[in-house]
């Protein structure tokens, strides 16, 4: 067994580049295991670093000898790739009279050894080397050597030995002592630095996950000073949260002794506060960060040096916490008993917390707002529940007060009732959070004089940070016994109009109390308050109105039932009128759609007697009754009413308006005898009137609002239905004058072709009996004689004619289809190229190039060959035609497979029989493109027109009749196909133009096969 092939691979994605990891390495000689997993190596920073920034060879042995890892530089060293290195002993460097062996056993019992030695190579050769060994130093059970290359041993010219071993000890102590003192001491320091980075790095993960996974903000903020003032080795580490006023409080801290203590103190610096004028603008927002080394020395203002000093501040470094690009606070430390030189380092670790702390203090206080919000939402339901038990409003207010207060942690919470008869305000109920402040139920506060109750009686909020500090005689007596912060919220009486006096509509007030002066009231516990306010209001006004209900109970059950039958009847007005929409939908016929529209309104609305339409003259000034709907009153169908007769109704109508009355008088023109209620409503739309709708009831029963509703959109949907029914016969007659004109026209062209065949024959055989006795004479071998012109002119005009009747007849029979299609096998690989080469020498003449291009392998298409080369020739007719010198015309012939989506495809095919071999494709693809010239994109839909040509092209330089791609289209369609055409400009500019005609095969019948 070869050891190298039984090694597993290196571990792919290592930390240092050079530093191969190796599972295991196993030495058969031995039998034994050479080494472990290289864990510790892989999870040691210290070593990656080591290995990855040394410029000398870096290797680590295990206790039997064997190299577990190296570096690139000892690689260079040693002539080994890394992995070849990672599966040799110590021994294999060193020649054998060096007794390695001994000298490694001396050096696991010293522990670590220095000197100078010779290698030996991969490729043989001798190098003196300076060493340090150092035994466990960074992992265990793993030996660090560290060698530095002093040159070749066979360097010296007399005595090779002697003087290699002679320069070997000079350079081994010069290099030794430069190992051990500077290169050492380079990478102590280099490792020192990285290992202060990893450990803050350590730090800053660590701290930011104890953030991240704590929601309580004050444990979360305790724990970040805690930590980065032992971090910092600082005196003082305190986290300053900004007030509304721009004021700020210490809301956490950690200090190194009792006495630097400044947590929950409010600090004001007005230097601070008016820099703050525009916040959104302040350089703290931006991340601006404040650094004083010495508080005594640094160039400062004399107020902030003061309140620094006061503080016992000798250095701070000062890190703003911005939460959604708001200023939430400062991350300050201090140094408190000397001055102290701020690092970077210090700088970015606190910068990187400050963006952790944004992200906690965001999702603390989002956190905060949800159990804001759930605590909300439970004392809310909380008192609606208690509204619900209970109607005894005294009840009520005590449950009210102690959940606000409890929940609030308030020193009060009183419930003040307004008497405007006796002109104050007595106190109807009070919480109090310790039983010995002052009882206030029952104390009356007057209302004269009192501006805090005239800011209550306009159902405003009013805020008092002390009533000691208000300027009215009355507020301050009460400041004695009642000191702190209050917040009196309005509780309005409920359903009393705005216009009402101001005594009468407020009920009292909820008022809150702290007692810690200037307390700053958050806008969510207005929220709350305002809540509870509300429900107090809704529970005042049940209790007021609960005698009353009692009374209206019977009065409330007709309401009820009146708004049941209210109910009842939209809901039958709704499937009334989804009826109606849905007629009107499925029909185009208007007098099927009007007649519907009567007898669904006739049946649907209760009481009808009649209901009829009518549609207006174009000149709006009479109406034919069309449709009605009656149970017993005389119809009225057909009889035409003068606007005349009834000016004032129909000049409301034709004006769009809708109007009901009771018909007194006997109408003789709908018959009516007797007295009716009457609802008439104009059919109209954006485009003008068209007709009415006439409704009858009897008198006493008039139309209401739900009704009226109804017949509008009756109405609306009848002119919309109207409109479209007429668009539609308008369109419908026009396309029938069409189809009518479009085949006179084929008549008329089939005939004149048909009239036309025969003369232009006879001018043929003239031409060309003409053609023997001109050419007998000598005269059409002059050609500069003008009868030979004239005579060629006459020929060609009467070729054009006779394909112009040609196509003509073509196109007739291919409308008619009377001739059967006889399919055959086509082979497009020789039967393109036949088809084409009669165009070789045309496009050779007009200095044009023919290019075919025809799939491999492409089996046979079934169809009409005859029909198939007329398309073909027609096309490269068509390019020859057009295409300029120097241009190109390519005919390709290709299998196209059916797209996925074909339903949804431009193309339609007519469905061809199955393939009759299991290769065939099902579609063909023939294109015909050239180059120099675009078909206009306008233009495209058209040219398969007859008689079509596109205006821009000279009729005279080409000539044709417009026949030729309408004649391709319809040969292409009675096979079962379809033609596309692509036109656009190609990279120089000189367009190109391409005619897909798209083929299926057809099926062959049993005499063709």
């Amino acid at each position: 067994m070869n050891p190298e092939q039984s090694l597993p691979p290196p571990e792919s994605g290592d930390a240092v580049t050079g530093f191969p990891i190796r599972p295991s390495i196993y030495d058969e000689r031995i039998g034994n295991p050479a080494a472990r997993p290289l864990t510790d190596l892989e999870a040691n920073p210290v070593l990656q670093v080591l290995f990855g920034l040394s410029f000398d060879a870096v290797l680590a042995f295990d206790d039997a000898g064997y190299c577990r890892a190296a570096n690139p530089a000892a690689s260079n060293l040693l002539a080994l790739p890394v992995d070849a290195l990672c599966q040799r002993r110590l021994q294999d460097f060193v020649p054998l009279e060096y007794q390695s062996e001994t000298a490694w056993a001396h050096f696991l019992r010293d522990r670590q050894q220095s000197g100078q030695t010779l290698i030996l190579k991969a490729d043989g050769r001798l190098r003196w080397v300076a060493y340090r060994a150092i035994a466990a130093g960074l992992a265990p059970d793993l030996h660090l050597t560290i060698l530095r290359d002093l040159g070749d041993a066979h360097d010296s010219e007399n005595n090779p030995e002697r003087e290699a071993n002679k320069e070997a000890d000079k350079g081994a102590d010069k290099g030794a002592e430069n190992l051990e003192g500077r290169s050492l001491a380079d990478m102590q320091q280099t490792l020192a630095t990285e290992q202060q980075a990893i450990e803050r790095e350590r730090f800053i993960t660590r701290l930011a996950q104890t953030i991240r996974q704590s929601l309580d903000l004050q444990t979360m903020l305790h724990a970040t000073v805690e930590q980065v003032r032992h971090f910092l080795t600082v005196d003082r580490v305190l986290i300053y949260q900004f007030q509304p006023d721009w004021s700020g409080k210490v809301v956490a801290e950690s200090v190194a002794r009792d006495p630097l203590s400044l947590l929950d103190r409010v600090i004001e610096d007005p230097c601070f506060a008016a820099s703050l004028s525009l916040p959104d603008s302040h350089p703290y927002v931006s991340g601006r960060i404040h650094r004083v080394n010495d508080v005594q020395r640094d160039d400062l203002s004399d107020c902030y040096r003061e309140m620094l000093t006061q503080l016992q501040v000798r250095a701070v470094l000062i890190i703003p916490i911005v939460v959604k690009d708001r200023l939430w606070g400062l991350l300050v430390s201090h140094h408190c008993t000397a001055p102290h030189q701020w690092d970077a380092l210090s700088e970015d670790l606190l910068q990187q917390l400050s963006t952790q702390l944004a992200i906690g203090i965001s999702q603390a206080e989002l956190y905060r707002q949800t159990q804001q919000q759930a605590q909300k939402e439970q004392l809310v339901n909380q008192l609606v529940q208690s509204v619900r038990n209970s109607l005894d409003l005294q009840t009520v207010f005590a449950n009210a007060t102690t959940a606000i207060g409890e929940m609030l942690r308030l020193d009060r919470a009183e419930l003040v009732r307004y008497q405007p008869e006796q002109g104050c305000w007595i106190n109807v109920c009070s919480y109090r959070n310790r039983p010995e402040l002052p009882d206030a139920n029952g104390v009356v506060i007057p209302d004269e004089g009192n501006p805090i109750a005239a800011g209550l009686k306009q159902l405003q909020v009013m805020h008092v940070s002390s009533l000691a500090n208000e300027p009215d005689p009355i507020s301050q007596s009460f400041a004695e016994h009642f000191p702190g912060a209050w917040m009196l919220v309005p509780i309005p009486r409920i359903g009393i109009a705005e216009t009402e006096a101001a005594e009468r509509r407020v009920w009292g007030s909820l008022s809150l109390n702290y007692q810690q002066p200037s307390r700053q009231w958050q806008s969510w516990e207005l929220e709350t308050v305002q809540a509870v306010v509300d429900q107090l209001a809704i529970a005042i006004q049940q209790a007021s109105l609960y005698q009353s209900v009692q009374r209206l109970n019977d009065d409330l059950e007709h309401q009820v039932a009146h708004r049941t039958a209210q109910l009842q009847q939209a809901l039958e007005f709704e499937a009334l009128l989804k009826r109606i929409t849905d007629k009107v939908r499925d029909s185009l016929d208007e007098a099927q759609i009007l007649q519907g529209v009567v007898e669904e309104v006739g049946r649907g609305l209760p009481g009808i007697l009649c209901c009829r339409t009518a549609t207006y003259s174009p000149d709006l000034q009479s109406s034919v009754i069309g449709y009605e709907y009656a149970t017993w009153l005389p119809s009225a169908e057909g009889q035409v009413v003068l606007f005349s007769d009834k000016p004032d109704l129909y000049r409301q109508l034709l004006a769009g308006l809708p109007f009901q009355f009771c018909q007194m008088a006997p109408d003789p023109v709908p018959q009516m005898q007797e007295s009716l209620a009457v609802l008439a409503f104009p059919v109209f739309d954006d485009q003008g009137i068209l007709g009415d709708i006439w409704l009858f009831r009897e008198r006493q029963q008039w139309f209401n609002d739900a009704e009226i509703r109804l017949v509008q959109q009756v109405a609306t949907q009848c002119a919309i239905a109207i409109r479209q029914a007429r668009l539609y016969y308008t369109s419908l007659s026009q396309v029938e004058e069409l189809e009518r004109l479009n085949r006179l026209k084929d008549d008329f062209l089939s005939t004149v072709s048909h009239e036309l065949r025969t003369p232009i024959a006879g001018i043929k055989m003239s031409i060309q009996l003409l053609e023997i006795h001109l050419n007998r004479l000598g005269i059409l071998g002059d050609r500069s004689n003008p009868i030979t012109r004239y005579f060629q002119i006459l020929q060609d005009e009467c070729q054009r004619e006779s394909d112009l009747i040609n196509n003509l007849l073509d196109l007739s029979h291919l409308d008619a289809e009377v001739d059967p299609l006889l399919p055959s096998e086509v082979r497009l690989d020789l039967w393109v190229p036949h088809i084409a080469e009669a165009f070789i020498e045309q496009t050779r003449d007009n200095q044009q190039q023919l290019f075919i291009n025809v799939a491999a392998n492409l089996p046979p298409l079934i169809t009409d060959s005859s029909y198939l080369e007329r398309i073909l020739t027609e096309l490269l007719t068509n390019a020859c035609k057009y295409t300029p010198a120097g241009e190109r015309i390519t005919v390709e012939a290709r299998p196209w497979n059916r797209p996925h989506n074909h339903q949804q495809s431009s193309q339609s095919f007519a469905d061809p029989a199955e393939p009759t071999h299991p290769n065939t494709p099902t579609l063909f693809q023939i294109c015909v493109t050239n180059t120099g010239v675009e078909i206009p994109e306008a233009e495209r839909d058209r040219i398969f027109d007859r008689f079509y040509r596109i205006p821009s092209n000279d009729p005279w330089r080409y000539g044709g009749t417009g026949l030729g791609l309408a004649l391709v289209k319809r040969l292409v369609e009675r096979l079962g196909g379809a033609i596309a055409v692509e036109s656009s400009h190609t990279e120089d500019s000189r367009g190109e133009t391409c005619f897909t005609v798209t083929l299926p095969s057809l099926e062959l019948t049993s005499r063709e096969r």
